[in-house]
């Protein structure tokens, strides 16, 4: 099989996941105001759709291309790890290292490759930093200041 047969079997299993998982549907959640890494990720809320301006109705294919940019940077073990080396001859602009993750060359994937607008997709990407951010996943306290940055900080007063 040649390197553009494997990757168009990449871009037609995205397009099957997606109409699979559109045929259940997305429902937004107004009982939480926001998801969580590890436990609800693959959910939406109306707090997170409204502040990071993610369409709802586009949810399940932001999420299934984030991950096949998972799988070509080789940090994600998901259903297109097989087009993994495929994809990367492909789109060698999108790689940048195995687990390399890039901030700037994700929603250009998922955009390009995909066909999603850009502006949802980096919705969909800064709400995915968040989630890392909020869950722990980080490995280490981010919003600690070094000692002598500590001087921006203000006391909060209780009312």
């Amino acid at each position: 099989m040649t390197i553009q047969q494997q990757a168009f079997e990449a871009d037609a299993l995205y397009r099957q996941m997606v109409e699979e998982q559109n045929k259940e549907g997305v429902s937004v959640r107004s009982d939480i105001n926001f998801t969580e890494a590890e436990d609800t990720w693959w959910e939406i809320t109306e707090t997170e759709a409204a502040t990071f301006m993610i369409p709802p109705d586009l949810r399940n294919a932001l999420a299934c291309a984030h991950e096949r940019y998972l799988a070509l940077i080789g940090i994600s073990c998901n259903e297109f790890m097989e087009y993994m080396d495929e994809e990367r001859e492909r789109f060698p602009d999108f790689f940048d290292g195995e687990g390399v993750y890039s901030k700037d060359k994700a929603p250009k994937f998922m955009s390009e490759v995909c066909g999603l607008p850009f502006a949802a997709c980096l919705g969909w990407l800064c709400r995915y930093q968040i989630q890392l951010l909020r869950s722990g996943l980080y490995g280490e306290n981010v919003y600690d200041l070094r000692e002598d940055q500590q001087w921006q900080q203000a006391t909060i007063d209780d009312y």
